[in-house]
């Protein structure tokens, strides 16, 4: 491919601006534009199971498991003052607004309660798809994963 260390620091400058730059076309396929768009099209149940399967889905098809990107980089600068850590950290706060727009969808659909703690529902959420990365690297069978899902999404109140 002709690609060298140096090519790679010459066009971006650094390690974390190649991190940065590999994180925002990483995102940019779960914009708060694109979850609207989701959520219009399909709803709240099929949206949200569509971003647990975002999650887990690339699991079967990858050989080291190594799982949601995003996430993984969570976990990778919790309590970390490098630069990256900021923007890593701006993303996951992103995706708890992007998760708060979606339990207000649940709650106007009626599929979950009216008295919702609609913050608290989308950390718990996040927090849940944080371990449902871990699990998947475990657990490769999509059923099983999705049996995780579904007893999760009741436990939280979501009506099917």
């Amino acid at each position: 491919m002709g690609l060298t260390r140096s090519s790679l620091f010459n066009s971006f400058g650094s390690k974390d601006s190649v991190f940065e730059e590999c994180l925002r076309i990483y995102t940019q396929d779960l914009s708060e534009a694109e979850t609207q768009r989701m959520l219009e099209e399909m709803g709240f149940l099929r949206t949200l199971q569509f971003l647990f399967e975002f999650v887990t889905a690339r699991r079967p098809e990858s050989p080291l498991g190594r799982g949601c990107f995003l996430v993984n980089s969570v976990w990778e600068v919790l309590g970390n003052t490098a630069p990256v850590s900021k923007s890593v950290k701006q993303n996951a706060a992103r995706a708890i607004k992007r998760y708060e727009s979606i339990v207000k969808q649940g709650i106007t659909e009626e599929l979950l309660p009216q008295d919702t703690d609609i913050r608290l529902t989308a950390k718990s959420i996040v927090t849940f798809l944080y371990g449902l990365n871990a699990m998947a690297k475990l657990e490769r069978s999509p059923s099983k994963l999705d049996e995780l899902r579904d007893h999760f999404l009741k436990s939280i109140g979501v009506r099917f």
